[in-house]
């Protein structure tokens, strides 16, 4: 059964590749809108909010920026109020090429980020703050990004303080507190994108909490990809989380070499179908699998597998 996953995932692939290698070229296509560009979604929330940007899947962050430059393009700025047209521009600000960037074949832009972050919590990404006293994080980037049609590459090096002096700190000595952050390698077509990397995904809605959902998304190395229309697409993350101690602690400590140690790997997949513009239908499934031995399983990666089935059925081979 395993063996006859394993030749399913193979021959799936081959098709997207021929898919993929039979798309046209885009200029600057695949890049992404961070999700720590905070100004630049909450820009989006409000516009959205006004009826227009229906372009955009509400439950798959983060954004091409191509995507959101495609639904700016769509709005009649006569229509809007001043204010609509103020968010428009400053939107804008944040995610347009400029007409010399799209006529050329390649981009490569290097980048310098210096900002600080002020907290009222010690604690970073959280539901609600801990304390009333002022945290202040100094942080830095260096980095770079490089365009070519439908591919995008993404290098930086990330400085965070709270990396060493955060609450969820790992001791320097064993963990530097210099780390790669929204760092990937992507494609991007009409009805197929794909990328490789360590970034920050949220399949709910930006900056609002849910019963199952939430918005406190954190970078992680993964592979995702997505085959559809902005009407109905279906959706594949599959990512590495850090390993942990036997009886399931984090410590920074745990390596893969640790006899008493867990690899842990999360798939996650749905289908979002766009019914009218009133009506969003999303169905998801995800499961998080370990064990001391354990490595990524090719069959999570199939799209006609539901994870139910597989973890119902017997035996249940390596995950547990």
């Amino acid at each position: 059964m395993y063996q006859n996953s394993i030749r399913m995932f193979k021959l799936f692939f081959s098709i997207l590749l021929l898919v993929v290698l039979s798309c046209p070229l885009f200029s600057q296509n695949a890049r992404l809108l961070d999700l720590d560009n905070e100004r630049a979604y909450r820009l989006i929330e409000l516009i959205k909010e006004r009826g227009h940007l229906q372009n955009l899947n509400p439950v798959k962050l983060p954004y091409a920026v191509q995507q959101v430059n495609n639904g700016l393009d769509d709005i009649s700025t006569d229509e809007l109020s001043e204010l609509e047209r103020e968010w428009v521009n400053q939107l804008k600000e944040e995610v347009a090429f400029s007409e010399e960037e799209l006529a050329k074949e390649y981009l490569i832009e290097p980048y310098l980020l210096n900002a600080t972050e002020i907290n009222n919590t010690d604690r970073k990404n959280v539901y609600r703050p801990r304390n009333n006293e002022l945290f202040v994080w100094p942080f830095g980037e260096v980095g770079s990004f490089g365009d070519f049609g439908n591919f995008t590459l993404k290098a930086n090096v990330h400085f965070d303080l709270y990396y060493e002096f955060g609450l969820d700190g790992i001791d320097p000595t064993n963990r530097l507190y210099i780390r790669n952050e929204n760092a990937y390698v992507g494609y991007k077509s009409k009805y197929f994108s794909s990328y490789l990397g360590r970034i920050e995904s949220s399949w709910g809605q930006f900056n609002r909490n849910s019963t199952f959902l939430t918005p406190n998304a954190l970078p992680f190395d993964q592979f995702q990809y997505t085959v559809g229309t902005n009407k109905i697409s279906f959706n594949s993350l599959n990512g590495i989380l850090d390993n942990v101690d036997a009886d399931g602690t984090y410590d920074g400590h745990t390596l893969g070499d640790r006899s008493n140690s867990k690899r842990r790997y999360l798939s996650l997949k749905s289908i979002d179908w766009k019914v009218n513009e009133h009506l969003f239908l999303s169905f998801k499934e995800g499961i998080l699998y370990s064990g001391e031995n354990v490595n990524m399983d090719a069959r999570y990666m199939v799209p006609s597998f539901l994870f139910f089935f597989l973890e119902a059925a017997t035996p249940r081979d390596q995950t547990e």
